[in-house]
C-alpha cells in the first residue's frame, strides 16, 4: 500500500477508479487481467489502482498564486493566477 496525498485530486482517481472495477466486475471474474500473483495462483482480479499527478496550486492573496504541475514546474505570481483560473473558475 502507497502512502498517497490527503487530497480530492487523489480521491477522484481512487473513484474513478472503484466505479470502473464494481461496473467490469463479472466480466473480470472470467477474465482475470491483473499480473500474475508470485505466490498463490491465479491473477489479480483488477490491475492495482495508479495515481497520476496532475499538479497543485496555493492561493498566495494578492492575485497571486503558486503552481506546481507535473515534470517538476513551478510557477508563481500573476500568470499562474491567470493558470488558476482557466482551471477552476467557470
Amino acid at each position: 500500500m502507497k502512502n498517497l496525498p490527503a487530497t480530492a485530486q487523489v480521491a477522484a482517481q481512487q473513484g474513478a477508479y472503484l466505479a470502473d472495477c464494481f461496473n467490469r466486475m463479472e466480466e473480470c471474474e472470467k477474465n482475470p487481467e491483473g499480473p500474475l500473483r508470485f505466490r498463490g495462483t491465479g491473477r489479480h482480479r483488477f490491475r492495482p489502482f495508479r495515481y497520476k499527478h496532475f499538479g497543485q496550486f496555493a492561493p498566495l492573496g494578492g492575485e497571486q498564486t503558486a503552481a506546481q504541475l507535473p515534470w517538476d514546474w513551478v510557477s508563481i505570481g500573476h500568470s499562474s493566477q491567470w493558470l488558476w483560473y482557466s482551471v477552476y473558475a467557470r
